[in-house]
């Protein structure tokens, strides 16, 4: 597993998830952030990105595209694999604290 590391940017919608990328491609939430808008939507580590909106991730590029455009105040919609369980996630991006 590869990690990709979080930046923080003012100014920047925050969601409160770091990413770790398998040896298949498959990109995994690694870490989230206490108190943060994923972690109040029910994100938990582990859990598989399957698609933000209605865009499929498949690659940390997908993710990465998926959330580039957003802005803060931003409802941030994702699909999740919870092993073989379908999660639905939405959270309000926010301002980091």
């Amino acid at each position: 597993i590869v990690t990709c590391a979080r930046k923080t940017i003012p100014g920047k919608p925050y969601h409160g998830i770091a990413v770790a990328v398998a040896n298949d491609g498959r990109v995994f939430v690694e870490h989230v952030d206490d108190d943060s808008p994923a972690q109040q939507a029910g994100v938990r580590e582990g859990d598989q990105l399957a698609k933000v909106g209605e865009r499929a991730i498949a690659k940390k590029l997908d993710w990465l595209k998926a959330v580039s455009k957003l802005e803060i105040g931003d409802r941030l919609v994702m699909t999740l694999m919870r092993g073989e369980t379908e999660i639905a996630a939405e959270m309000a991006l926010s301002a980091r604290r």
